[in-house]
């Protein structure tokens, strides 16, 4: 299995390939019949290519995943040596991403950790249940120094 990113100065596209392999007494009747020979699939941003090998069936999928599109209502933000994607949700309301490009990897990180929604609601002193956060510059620099954006998934340049 592996990935790779597509960039360009509107998007972010991670592509994935994938490797199955399976026996055919695995398949119900009906997906059986779909293979009677090597075949490709292919449905909106994924592909099959099967191929069968005696009673064995081995499968690469393909598939795009756009991780990052900016279209004009986005805004790249740089702060404290990373960088923000924001894009407006509503007339008051910013999803806000983080992009740190270090040495030879690319850090794509969000705030979609309990982690970071409890320590957002302390930092600003918000309730339980709070999940919309307006915090200054103050906090959100706290924010950063705390370990914030928690979620992140890492490419590394070959």
């Amino acid at each position: 299995d592996s990935s790779s990113l597509h960039i360009t100065d509107k998007s972010i596209i991670r592509n994935n390939i994938e490797i199955y392999s399976i026996h055919k007494n695995e398949l119900d009747s009906i997906e059986s019949k779909l293979f009677t020979k090597d075949t490709i699939f292919q449905e909106d941003n994924i592909a099959f290519d099967v191929k069968i090998f005696g009673d064995s069936i081995k499968a690469r999928m393909t598939f795009a995943d756009t991780l990052i599109y900016m279209p004009s209502d986005m805004m790249l933000r740089r702060y404290k040596g990373h960088y923000f994607l924001n894009k407006r949700k509503s007339e008051l309301k910013w999803e806000v991403k983080s992009i740190t490009i270090d040495n030879k990897k690319l850090i794509l990180s969000s705030t979609q950790t309990e982690e970071d929604i409890n320590l957002l609601r302390q930092l600003l002193a918000t309730s339980d249940t709070t999940l919309v956060f307006n915090p200054t510059k103050k906090q959100f620099g706290q924010f950063l120094k705390q370990g914030g954006f928690k979620d992140k998934e890492t490419y590394r340049r070959q």
